[in-house]
């Protein structure tokens, strides 16, 4: 299994460092046999010969160096630079008539096991065991490159059925025009754009000058015009967050008014263009368009025409000023949908919410600092034997405190390694889970291992509900499916999950690794072998709540509220008692 998993991490890596690992591991039986035909008189001339990898290594490493990441380039070229220096040493040794075959046979041991730790660490620990270097070309080439780079690399390049020629088409000329004028606000726009027209969460950006990345994303969010909006169950356009003292709430507009007409056109139509382009993707359609309303609020030119119903609920048509940004009040929108400040940051805590239903949240997939032999050794396992047997523990003494049911709240979970995931999912079944690492080759996905046993479920018969929203990321996506998949949780969100969970491990760096693009490399897959999760070409989601929450006009004031309570855990538990009943 070790084994076939370096070789699966030896087959994503870039050519260029297999071609190197290649080099290095080959120079030594090379060496080997260059040895019996020069020995003796010609030994001295088999010693400088063990100088070629090192200055292979040496002219590699100029050529290759990372730009702007020099601390990468060198844990990345390390172990196959600690190679070419033992084969260095080999040939001074035997040059000062020490034992060839001796010091052989350590180079050869020591090649080996700097080989295994350098691969296990790019996986494990770096997480990058692609990496597209293009800091070394101009900005349109560097992006040429780096769609090119989705094109090989990419673990759903076929299965999210991208037109690779369209996308350079389309944003090599964005590119082109921005490096032209030296337009770097440009750039990120454009690579903001390309991202969400890639609809994979795992495909983020890294933007060095901060300050040019908070304008592009300020000019993407629009114009501030004092409000925002939110769907309730009726299908209309309430404001909230509305600024107190602000041109709008003069007009009329208050918290919970209705709008119903944006710049002279139905809201109901004019929601449906809208691309919701952030920091954060929305990978499934379904996510997006439940944020439409947020993201419309903020579209505009210096003046918008906003029809809304005043409190005689009559028709009244104001025209309202830009001011500055809307990014910072549409952030404010997104987290107060997202409940960010009312979940605890307390990983894995647990408490009883009544005298029968206990309550476990879980805020991301890590577990006490995961020192790194441990991250290794539950990797190679494939589960946390250590988290299972910690969480077994709470939910018994839950249990003890009288717990019936439980609700696992897994709202903004940030993710983290499969391997915790399939503990926590052990809890609940005794059904075999898939392995937690594949990769795509040859038009078809592999996985490492045949599904097996991850615990013994010693918890399957508890009526256990799983909370989720759009940001329930990642591994948290994956713990959320396969709860509702193969435990039979009740799945209950006002919105369904991230919609990504295909594991990270690709970079692609562009002109001087002033903008980095993460590419997901290896596969998260299902029983059936596929990828998990993720929404195909259309977008659409791969699974939905059960109970899909909505929100009648004195919840979304409740959601929007300073101090608000929790709507959603007080439905998710009004659900669960009425389920228990």
């Amino acid at each position: 299994m070790f084994l076939k998993y370096l070789y699966v991490i030896f087959l994503l890596t870039e050519p260029s460092y297999k071609f190197l690992l290649l080099f290095m591991l080959l120079s030594i039986p090379l060496l080997v046999a260059a040895h019996h035909f020069l020995k003796g008189k010609k030994e001295k001339l088999w010693s400088f010969l063990c100088a070629i990898p090192m200055v292979f290594f040496l002219l590699f490493y100029a050529r290759n160096r990372i730009t702007g990441y020099e601390d990468l380039t060198f844990r990345r070229l390390a172990a196959p630079g600690l190679i070419a220096l033992i084969i260095l040493l080999w040939g001074v040794l035997v040059f000062f008539k020490r034992s060839y075959k001796a010091y052989a046979v350590l180079v050869s041991i020591f090649s080996v096991f700097l080989l295994v730790l350098g691969l296990t660490a790019l996986a494990v620990l770096f997480e990058r065991v692609y990496v597209g270097n293009h800091t070394h070309d101009g900005w349109e080439k560097s992006l040429e490159k780096t769609i090119d780079d989705l094109a090989v690399a990419y673990v759903l390049r076929d299965w999210k059925e991208y037109d690779y020629d369209a996308l350079k088409e389309k944003y090599l000329p964005l590119a082109r025009e921005a490096e032209k004028n030296r337009d770097k606000v440009a750039m990120i726009m454009a690579l903001y754009e390309l991202r969400y027209e890639l609809n994979d969460a795992h495909i983020s950006l890294r933007i060095k000058d901060t300050a040019a990345e908070k304008e592009a994303l300020d000019r993407l969010a629009g114009n501030d015009y004092g409000f925002s909006m939110f769907r309730d169950e009726a299908g209309e356009f309430l404001a909230v967050l509305v600024e107190e003292d602000g041109e709008a709430a003069a007009a009329g507009i208050l918290e919970g008014t209705v709008i119903t007409k944006w710049d002279g056109t139905a809201v109901s139509e004019a929601v449906k263009n809208v691309k919701c382009i952030d920091r954060n993707a929305f990978s499934y359609l379904e996510n997006e368009q439940f944020f439409q309303p947020v993201f419309l609020a903020g579209q505009g030119g210096d003046t918008i025409q906003v029809t809304f119903l005043d409190k005689d609920m009559r028709e009244q048509t104001v025209t309202l000023h830009a001011n500055g940004s809307y990014r910072p009040r549409r952030t404010e929108a997104i987290d107060r949908i997202y409940c960010t400040h009312k979940l605890g940051t307390e990983n894995y805590a647990t408490c009883m919410l009544n005298d029968h239903i206990g309550y476990l949240r879980i805020t991301e997939e890590s577990y006490l600092g995961d020192p790194p032999m441990d991250v290794i050794k539950a990797a190679l396992a494939g589960y946390s034997k250590k988290l299972y047997d910690d969480l077994n523990g709470k939910l018994e003494a839950l249990k003890a405190q009288g717990m019936t049911a439980l609700i696992l709240d897994v709202r903004c979970n940030g993710g983290g390694y499969g391997f915790l995931t399939k503990a926590v999912v052990g809890l609940f079944t005794d059904q075999p889970q898939p392995c937690d690492v594949g990769y795509y080759a040859d038009n078809t996905y592999h996985t490492l291992s045949k599904p097996k046993e991850y615990g013994t479920g010693p918890w399957k018969d508890l009526p256990l509900a799983v909370l989720v929203n759009g940001d329930t990321c990642s591994a948290g996506d994956l713990m959320a499916y396969f709860l509702q998949s193969q435990c039979g949780a009740t799945l209950i969100g006002s919105s369904t999950t991230w919609g990504s969970a295909q594991s990270t491990g690709g970079m692609a760096y562009l002109t001087d690794g002033e903008f980095t693009l993460r590419i997901p490399i290896a596969l998260s897959p299902t029983l059936e072998g596929e990828p998990a999760v993720d929404a195909r070409g259309d977008r659409k989601a791969r699974f939905l709540p059960d109970v899909v929450l909505t929100y009648p006009p004195e919840d979304v004031l409740e959601l929007f509220r300073d101090g608000g309570r929790d709507v959603e855990l007080e439905k998710a538990l009004e659900y669960v008692e009425s389920m228990t009943r």
